[in-house]
């Protein structure tokens, strides 16, 4: 009996380097160019970007649909934001519809609709 592998290899890709924060795993990331760090997070309903980030950034993106949200600091109304440059895993794009929100220590969540797509 004479067996013949050609091997089924998968490309390698590079390491990604990621923290685990109080149980979030974080990642580099540039938004606009500037270095920040991101949250992966498939359980998030959306993405999210920081209030932070928005308003030391405020003419360099475009601003998008008004939408009410609610949490445990109450309900109010935001404006999404779009046009935001992101790079990380290797590659720049932009993510549409990103949620404002009070985040510390990182300026993004990259929620299930990143991960759908």
């Amino acid at each position: 009996v004479l067996l013949w592998s050609t091997g089924a290899g998968a490309g390698v890709s590079p390491w990604i380097p990621f923290e685990s924060d109080r149980g979030h795993i974080t990642i580099p990331v540039t938004l606009n160019g500037e270095e920040t760090r991101a949250i992966l997070d498939s359980g998030a309903a959306g993405n999210g970007i920081s209030e932070r980030f928005l308003a030391a950034h405020e003419g360099e993106y475009k601003h998008g649909r008004k939408i009410r949200v609610s949490g445990v600091m109450g309900t109010r109304d935001v404006r999404l934001a779009d046009g935001i440059d992101i790079g990380m895993f290797g590659s720049n794009f932009t993510i549409g519809e990103l949620m404002p929100m009070r985040l510390y220590g990182f300026d993004l969540i990259v929620g299930l609709p990143f991960f759908e797509n």
